[in-house]
């Protein structure tokens, strides 16, 4: 019985444990294969875009900054030679592209012996040589190394035209320069000054360092080729591609950047000098009338002015900014120039609205200006250029809104700011500063040119609000009006 009893209880106890056992399992899974993989070594760290310039003292390199003192002679006269050595380093993991520029930041003329004013840097020569690493000792310091550091100057050109290189340099890159700057010995007391008025050269190096399309990510190399461009290849490369587009520090006065048609992205232009920007055609894209049909309506052209922007046109009938719509803006200033026949400052033949919000327009001419020609009864003969800021195109309009113009001037039979010969235009200025327009011949400074004959559409509409102008009407024509015959 006792043995009944203890194998009775002996059993309860297995199940209760084997229970236990169940519960505890509740919610685990069994698997007779098991197998774990581990990876402990993926690293993710920014990448580092550094670009380093320094400059040789005798006996070691020193980091360019603030008032570094590279150029050490003082006294200049015909003979002498002073050599800068420059390394320029890419001690960062990224690629990137670079503008490397040598210009003249500020200048104080003199008076010579004579008693003539002149400037030390029409007497003074410079030139680059690259790859010359000032620890292997190039130019030895006697007049056989003077002589041969001038020899190797092979673009020899005055101080004042400055210095510009534009290239890509990859991670851990190097680039050995030597500036070569010397007044020839030719050099006569044109430039001795007279003691007391002493004329000062204050030379600036500068390097601006950005993304190029080099490093790559899981889609490809191509997320960063819309970087910013030193050269207008580069530009117009994006522009084709339909990207945001920054132009910076790029001097290329024959340079025309190609607006696209179609294009959709913003084209900035930063401390840049320039040709031309013009519309390959006429940029569209698809929308529906009131019908509901598809049509197609030009897209504006979207400009942001940074810094200091020259827009110079170079040859006969080139306009400086041209388009079908064009929107400006931005915070910087600009100088646009067009030049000859039906050649605008900013705007076109063709043009249907032109929106300025913001900049400084510290000179803008069209075609032309001051060209009147020799019929002085009426100036018939009178070449016809275009209007600094406006349009040939009827029923076009021009708004200003925000903007300082320093200097505005229609080109002949055009106004400063508004309609070319024979069209009519509406002009906006809201809250802006107008210090000086000028009409060309047969046109007003703000408005419209001569429209007779029927030869126009529309007429010419003025809207000025809190705005402050002053105009004055180039022969034949109103301050703030229209053209004869009108």
């Amino acid at each position: 019985m006792t043995n009944r009893k203890s194998t009775k209880r002996a059993l309860i106890c297995s199940l209760l444990a084997l229970a236990m056992c169940f519960s505890m399992l509740v919610g685990t899974t069994f698997a007779w294969f098991t197998d774990s993989v581990s990876s402990a070594n993926n690293i993710i760290q920014s990448g580092n875009l550094d670009v380093e310039l320094e400059y040789w003292n005798g006996t070691e390199w020193k980091d360019v900054k603030g008032d570094s003192d590279i150029l050490t002679n003082k006294l200049w006269e015909p003979g002498v030679v002073e050599v800068a050595y420059l390394r320029l380093a890419n001690t960062g993991s990224l690629a990137f592209k670079y503008q490397l520029g040598v210009n003249i930041v500020s200048e104080k003329g003199g008076v010579n012996a004579a008693g003539d004013p002149f400037k030390l840097s029409d007497y003074i020569m410079f030139g680059v040589v690259e790859d010359v690493n000032a620890e292997e000792d190039p130019y030895s310091k006697d007049a056989a190394g003077r002589a041969e550091a001038v020899a190797d100057v092979t673009d020899a050109k005055k101080i004042s035209a400055g210095y510009t290189k534009a290239a890509s340099m990859k991670s851990g890159e190097e680039l050995y320069l030597a500036l070569v700057v010397y007044m020839p010995e030719t050099v006569g007391n044109d430039a001795n000054h007279n003691g007391t008025d002493i004329p000062e050269i204050n030379l600036g190096i500068n390097v601006v360092a950005t993304q190029v399309e080099a490093e790559s990510d899981a889609f490809g190399d191509d997320y960063d080729k819309n970087a910013a461009a030193f050269t207008v290849d580069e530009a117009n490369a994006q522009l084709a591609e339909n990207l945001d587009v920054t132009l910076m520090n790029c001097n290329d006065p024959e340079g025309i950047l190609y607006v696209p048609a179609g294009y959709t992205g913003t084209l900035t232009l930063s401390n840049s000098t320039i040709a031309s920007i013009q519309e390959l055609a006429q940029a569209s894209t698809v929308a529906l009338d009131e019908e509901g049909t598809e049509a197609t309506a030009p897209t504006a052209t979207k400009i942001v002015i940074k810094g200091n922007v020259v827009v110079k046109a170079t040859e006969d009938g080139m306009s400086a900014i041209t388009g079908t719509k064009l929107d400006v803006s931005g915070d910087g200033t600009l100088i646009a120039i067009g030049k000859g026949n039906a050649a605008f400052g900013i705007g076109g033949m063709t043009t249907e609205s032109i929106s300025i919000k913001g900049i400084t327009i510290e000179h803008v001419e069209g075609g032309h200006a001051y060209g009147v020609g020799t019929d002085t009864e009426y100036y018939k003969d009178a070449p016809e250029g275009g209007a600094a800021i406006g349009s040939g195109k009827n029923g076009a309009t021009i708004t200003l809104e925000n903007v300082t113009v320093e200097k505005a001037v229609g080109g002949s039979k055009a106004a400063a700011i508004g309609a070319r010969y024979h069209v009519g235009v509406t002009v906006n200025i809201t809250d802006s500063t107008i210090k000086y327009a000028e009409g060309g011949v047969s046109a007003a400074a703000i408005g419209g040119s001569r429209v007779s004959n029927g030869a126009t559409e529309s007429g010419t509409i003025i809207n000025i609000t809190n705005s402050t102008v002053t105009a004055k009407g180039g022969a034949y024509g109103a301050g703030i009006g229209s053209g004869y015959d009108t």
